[in-house]
Order: C-alpha cells, then sequence, then structure tokens
C-alpha cells in the first residue's frame, strides 16, 4: 500500500508505504528514474515492521531514495512517524 503527497511547487512527493511492493522492483525503479527525469524528489517513509526485517525491500526503498535525491526513513510508530514528517516539512 502507497499513499504519496506531492507538492508541486517543490516536485517533492513524500512517499509512505508499508514496503511490500505491489509491484515488479523493476517497474518501481523506472519510476523512480522518471521521477529523477524530471527533478522530482522522492523521500521514502517505511511504516511499520516489514521494511525493518527485511534487507531487500529496505534496500529498494534506499534506491528510489537515492535515484532522486530524496531520504529514506524507517518509522515502526506513530512517534516516530510524526518526527520524520515534522523534520521532512522544514525541507
Amino acid at each position: 500500500m502507497v499513499f504519496c503527497k506531492i507538492i508541486l511547487n517543490n516536485k517533492r512527493i513524500i512517499l509512505l508505504t508499508d514496503g511490500v511492493p505491489s509491484q515488479a522492483d523493476t517497474l518501481i525503479l523506472a519510476a523512480a528514474d522518471r521521477a529523477a527525469v524530471e527533478k522530482i524528489v522522492i523521500d521514502d517513509i517505511a511504516f511499520g515492521s516489514s521494511v525493518a526485517t527485511n534487507t531487500q525491500l529496505a534496500n529498494l526503498m534506499k534506491q528510489i531514495a537515492s535515484k532522486t535525491g530524496g531520504t529514506f526513513n524507517s518509522a515502526t510508530g506513530a512517534t516516530a512517524l510524526n518526527q520524520i514528517f515534522g523534520a521532512l516539512a522544514t525541507q
């Protein structure tokens, strides 16, 4: 499951996901490549324990952020999620 918030004037996507891909990795990375070409930064937030316990999923999320100049963050609870959103809001 993926939720996106797009801020058009900054060309930034905040990608909130449970980390479990619903598409093939190649399609996901192709979308990240397209975002990079369009100069859209993607900040990933993996919410829950799926990414924390699966390095393959974490690496996919890190690749998305890296390709677009974004950041990768992981949150297992609401407090961490609020802190991450707070930090992203100041960027």
